[in-house]
């Protein structure tokens, strides 16, 4: 069967209904649905972008896309969060950058922001993770749609490598090796 919602025109927030369904000779069952209120902004980290790769412990540039689902304008405070992730998981992350965002979004439009971030020691996969409306400064249609993780990861290289090597295969105990050591 169909469930259809009124529009009452009032801002009042998601509201939440219990459906149940009996007959006989059947099991009954019931569900919770919820009904937003579409007179509400809605944010969302429509975009993240990341390069392919860079280096150790040098800055790069990433960008997201901050729009508004809702039918109504987001005004306000934005503040968004950057966060750079071992793995494509919220959780454990740390915490890059905290940017601000002041006036006002309009329906289905947005901002973009470029930021620069310094990358890890470490050499590895890299995920950048982006939370906007960290502080739930605006009243929303949805809460859990405020973070996006970049779809691909940023490959961090070490910033140099070396390379060991020797012409010796053997040599007796205690002989003197001479080593060819290049760095790049």
């Amino acid at each position: 069967f169909n469930v259809v919602s009124i529009n009452d025109g009032v801002t009042d927030g998601n509201q939440s209904v219990v459906l149940t369904a009996s007959a006989t000779d059947f099991t009954s069952g019931s569900d919770t649905l919820t009904v937003s209120d579409v007179d509400l902004p809605d944010l969302v980290v429509a975009t993240v972008t990341v390069p392919a790769g860079g280096v150790t412990e040098t800055y790069t540039t990433v960008g997201y896309r901050v729009a508004n689902e809702g039918v109504t304008p987001a005004a306000s405070n934005i503040t968004t969060r950057v966060f750079l992730s071992k793995d494509p998981v919220l959780g454990d992350d740390v915490l890059m950058g905290q940017y601000s965002f002041v006036g006002s979004i309009p329906p289905n439009l947005g901002f973009e922001q470029a930021v620069s971030v310094r990358l890890p020691q470490a050499a590895g996969d890299y995920w950048i993770v982006v939370q906007t409306d960290v502080s739930s400064n605006i009243r929303e249609l949805l809460e859990d749609n405020n973070t996006t993780i970049s779809s691909t990861p940023i490959r961090v290289r070490a910033a140099y490598e070396a390379t060991v090597s020797t012409t010796v295969q053997t040599a007796p105990a205690g002989t003197a090796v001479l080593m060819a050591v290049r760095a790049q």
